[in-house]
Order: structure tokens, then C-alpha cells, then sequence
């Protein structure tokens, strides 16, 4: 197995190269480029501690994980939805705590009509950051495409209770409360 040394020679690659070890991965490959057991076992504790994440351990920087997020957020704008969820679950598994990541992930879930796993990426994406209504708001399109009306007015109503009402959030908002009306007949 390769050491850390050899690990880190992924800070230095493109989003193309990363693109095609999480390809080489989602095709049952074995990539190149491998995690020793040490290397596992520090990430694991560092990361139970909150000390950082894979991203941490990789040598992925802003740059390298900023070019993910585009080439995901292309695949999901050119209808690539295969693609963009390959790149969109990379995200979430390298930086688990960036909110923006898993709502890539469930907003691409939520085009190929995967609408259960579309609203647990929405949910993880919620509990980070509680007080931006998409992911409440798009999670309670997901659960009113499944039928689930219980849990689409439970999003909906953390949509309108804690989401401030700002420029940004007021439509979000808006939108919730009139759907809130018309699926309780009001």
C-alpha cells in the first residue's frame, strides 16, 4: 500500500485526475493511488474528534475541491446526472460537513426521481446549516412526490419557523406557507 507521501501527491492533481480515480472507484477499479492502514486509523480518530476531514487527510485544497463542485454542478446543468452524482457523492465523502455538497448531492437524486435519498441528502444538509430553507424546502418536494405528507409539513414548517425572513429566504418562505395552505385546505 502506498504511504502518506505517495497520498499527497493527490494535493497536486486536477479535478480531471481526481475525476477519474472516483470513476476507477465507481467502476469497481482499484485506483492507483491507496490509504494505508495508519492513514485510515488517524482520519477515523481526527475526524470522531471533528479535527478534520478526508479532504484534511487527501491534501485536497479550496481549489481542487471548488473545481469538483463545478465540473458536479455542469453534469447537473448539461442533464449528466450520473456524472454529477459520482462527483456530488465524492464531495460529501471528502468534505462531509459542506453543506452546499450534499445539497449538489440531493438536488441531482432529486432530477433522477430518487426522491427518499434525495431528501436524506436535503436532511444532512439541513441539520448543518438549519437556517437556510433549501434543502427544508426542496427535502419537502421530495416528500410530497412520495406521497409522504406528514413528513413534507414537517419540512415545510421548519422552512417557515427557522428560516429568518431575509431577501433571499422571503420566496423560500412564501412558498412554503402557500403550500402549507393548500395541503391543509385552507
Amino acid at each position: 500500500m502506498a504511504n502518506y507521501d505517495e497520498n499527497k501527491k493527490l494535493a497536486k492533481a486536477t479535478p480531471e485526475d481526481i475525476a477519474s480515480i472516483i470513476d476507477e472507484i465507481a467502476k469497481g477499479k482499484d485506483p492507483q493511488t491507496k490509504i494505508d492502514g495508519k492513514l485510515i486509523a488517524s482520519l477515523i480518530e481526527k475526524m470522531c474528534k471533528g479535527e478534520c476531514a478526508i479532504r484534511d487527510i487527501l491534501g485536497l485544497d479550496d481549489k481542487q475541491m471548488n473545481g469538483l463542485y463545478a465540473m458536479g454542478y455542469n453534469f447537473y446543468q448539461a442533464g449528466k446526472y450520473d456524472d454529477a452524482l459520482k462527483i456530488f457523492r465524492a464531495l460529501c465523502l471528502f468534505d462531509q460537513l459542506e453543506p452546499k455538497h450534499w445539497i449538489g448531492m440531493g438536488a441531482t437524486l432529486q432530477m433522477m426521481k430518487k426522491y427518499e435519498d434525495a431528501a436524506n441528502a436535503y436532511g444532512f444538509a439541513a441539520v448543518m446549516d438549519c437556517h437556510d430553507p433549501r434543502p427544508s424546502f426542496h427535502a419537502a418536494e421530495c416528500f410530497i412526490a412520495l406521497n409522504d405528507k406528514e413528513k413534507a409539513e414537517a419540512a415545510l414548517n421548519s422552512v417557515v419557523v427557522l428560516c429568518e425572513p431575509t431577501p433571499a429566504n422571503k420566496p423560500f418562505i412564501d412558498k412554503a406557507n402557500a403550500i402549507l395552505e393548500l395541503m391543509n385546505g385552507k
